[in-house]
């Protein structure tokens, strides 16, 4: 059975408890709704051992106990009470402000020369070092394990957009030789009846081209493939990667 002195050190409890999560709030350690709903939890909480000691206090004025009668030390539950309410009010709305936060932050963009089309990485031609090491420095270091994320973690390219631009078609040898349009003199013109119309001319020309070639190749063993599927697919997947972006910079300062 919960006596009332029980219920004085709960309702204690209850305030540090508060008072170290508004703390972890405040610090971002926790998220606003779960910030929300502990709160909700604490109020219901307050209520129960407020309602408990209100019931010591009746059972007091009727029997006249000594046993059960208040202790004039003691901080009335009702102020007790009242100033949880207020904190959790007041955080509450704090919570209910902080989801609506917003943060402005700016972009850099750095130029690059035709030299570097390739379009490795977020900054520049080279993709950022890996970490030192696996383990922390310190006595205790080696004993904290690190967390291994599966898979690879790509490097990041612009999408190719001129390849997509250009008509593509089939070749069965390595010179082609087509015609295209050369130029076109556009001389229509409003004229009067009977006058003479106004001539426009178009003229082509034949070209030869050899085919050029685009090409690259990985060495691999079959221990890797069939060690790391993973790292083969990676392969498999820049060699034709690769093969794009250079036809890429081809078109553009090839």
């Amino acid at each position: 059975m919960t006596t009332r002195e029980g219920l004085r050190q709960q309702a204690n409890e209850l305030a540090a408890e508060v008072s170290t999560k508004s703390a972890a709030f405040e610090k971002g350690d926790i998220t606003a709704a779960e910030f929300s709903g502990y709160m909700d939890n604490i109020e219901a909480r307050n209520a129960e051992i407020a309602s408990a000691m209100k019931a010591y206090d009746q059972a007091a004025r009727l029997a006249g106990a000594a046993d059960l009668a208040p202790q004039g030390a003691a901080e009335p539950v009702d102020n007790r009470r009242k100033a949880v309410d207020e904190a959790y009010s007041r955080i509450k709305a704090a919570a209910s402000g902080h989801a609506r936060e917003s943060v402005d932050f700016e972009i850099g963009f750095k130029t690059q020369g035709v030299s570097s089309l390739m379009g490795e990485a977020a900054s520049g031609t080279s993709a950022p070092s890996a970490l030192s090491g696996y383990f922390l420095g310190g006595a205790a270091g080696p004993v904290i394990t690190p967390e291994f994320v599966p898979g690879i973690v790509e490097l990041r390219f612009y999408p190719n957009q001129i390849a997509q631009l250009f008509p593509t078609l089939p070749v069965t040898s390595p010179v082609v030789s087509y015609v295209r349009e050369s130029a076109w003199s556009n001389a229509a013109a409003g004229v009067a009846e009977g006058a003479t119309k106004p001539t426009s001319t178009n003229s082509v020309t034949r070209y030869t081209e050899e085919v050029g070639k685009v090409a690259a190749l990985s060495r691999v063993t079959d221990e890797l493939i069939a060690d790391a599927p993973a790292f083969w697919s990676l392969v498999q997947q820049r060699l034709a990667q690769g093969v794009i972006r250079k036809e890429e910079v081809e078109l553009l300062a090839g």
